[in-house]
């Protein structure tokens, strides 16, 4: 028993060589799932930009732009009393709800204040209506009340849109400097066992030739 024993944990030729190879394989899987693991990474990351924080600073900058050609259209039609400009200024208003549905619709935007951009834009929509409406004198001190209504709602809109505007450019550079950073730490870690494997195998390989050369040399001698 013992001897069958001590024959099946003997380090033959073909043991070492199993062994060395497996040893070798291991460590090859080791550097592959971590380089796919950090490409993984990278390729979240990319995606969160492309998908969210690219679209999200181009659609804010389209909505200051449509508000302020819409305070634009406003104010001519206050002033002009002209039913195109009028009509102008509402679809100005359409545009910029159409890009708060789009806005609506990019991922993960919980923390994004889309609510209170559709009630400020509503409250300034009806300032102008009031005003259009009740084709108040220039000059009047009930038209300057809510001339100054009218920009502080439109300074608030803006400066909400900006806020987001920022805050997904940051998002951006800071994911940016992830990716810089991930790709780094793949790099410098794949290297490391790639060269490790590499005296591994030379190791494994002057170890096996060794051992076979001795066999040889007994196999000779006897």
């Amino acid at each position: 028993m013992n001897m069958s024993v001590s024959q099946i944990f003997r380090p033959t030729i073909a043991k070492k060589l199993i062994l060395g190879f497996l040893s070798y394989g291991i460590l090859t899987l080791l550097v592959a799932a971590l380089a796919l693991l950090s490409l993984q990474q990278l390729n979240e990351i990319n995606n969160r930009i492309i998908e969210r924080d690219v679209p999200l600073v181009g659609i804010a900058d389209k909505m200051i732009e449509t508000l302020l050609a819409q305070e634009l259209y406003g104010r001519r039609s206050l002033i002009l009393r002209s039913s195109e400009t009028e009509a102008l200024f509402w679809k100005r208003s359409e545009a910029f709800k159409k890009l708060l549905l789009q806005m609506g619709n990019l991922p993960d935007t919980s923390g994004l204040p889309l609510d209170r951009l559709t009630t400020l834009h509503e409250e300034y929509n009806r300032l102008f209506k009031a005003g259009l409406e009740k084709r108040e004198d220039l000059s009047s001190r009930a038209f300057q009340g809510r001339d100054r209504q009218i920009r502080q709602k439109q300074e608030e809109l803006i400066q909400l849109v900006n806020r987001i505007l920022v805050d997904a450019k940051k998002d951006q550079n800071e994911k940016s400097l992830r990716t810089l950073r991930v790709g780094r730490s793949a790099f410098w870690v794949i290297a490391g066992l790639s060269i490790g494997g590499l005296f591994l195998g030379m190791t494994i390989a002057l170890i096996i030739t060794r051992n076979i050369s001795r066999s040889v040399n007994q196999l000779k001698l006897s």
